[in-house]
């Protein structure tokens, strides 16, 4: 057996992977060149601190924690949205005041004043049929 068919076989068994025959192997094997362990223990070790990264927080974390919590204590508060609120009954407002004047007819100044306007016209009417009556055919 090789160097690196022990490293194999000793990622196997501290995995928890290996059979009762390959821990047998692995026991015999490190019997016979207990420096192989030694190498592989520190090929592990340098292994694990490559691929493990040390979280590291920066020196004003906690301030920074804070003010995010303080802005989204604010974000959900009625002051943060008021001004929001007041703007948009504003314009609505606004917009309803200029649909009433649009729709409201324009009045001539000069049509005011003629004889012709103060007249009233008779509209003649129509007579439509009710329900009780039967229309004529």
């Amino acid at each position: 057996m090789t160097q690196s068919e022990f490293n194999l076989l000793a990622e196997i068994v501290f995995d928890k992977e290996a059979t009762p025959i390959e821990t047998e192997l692995f026991e015999q094997t490190l019997e016979r060149n207990p420096e192989w362990m030694d190498a592989f223990l520190d090929n592990r070790s340098i292994l694990d601190e490559a691929f493990t990264e040390v979280p590291t927080t920066p020196t004003n974390f906690n301030q920074q924690l804070l003010a995010r919590w303080q802005a989204d204590q604010i974000r959900t508060s009625f002051q943060y949205w008021a001004p929001s609120i007041v703007a948009a009954v504003a314009a609505g407002v606004g917009l309803l005041a200029i649909l009433t004047t649009l729709g409201k007819p324009v009045l001539n100044p000069s049509r005011l004043d003629s004889p012709a306007e103060a007249q009233l016209e008779t509209t003649s009417s129509v007579d439509f049929p009710t329900l009780q009556e039967p229309l004529d055919r």
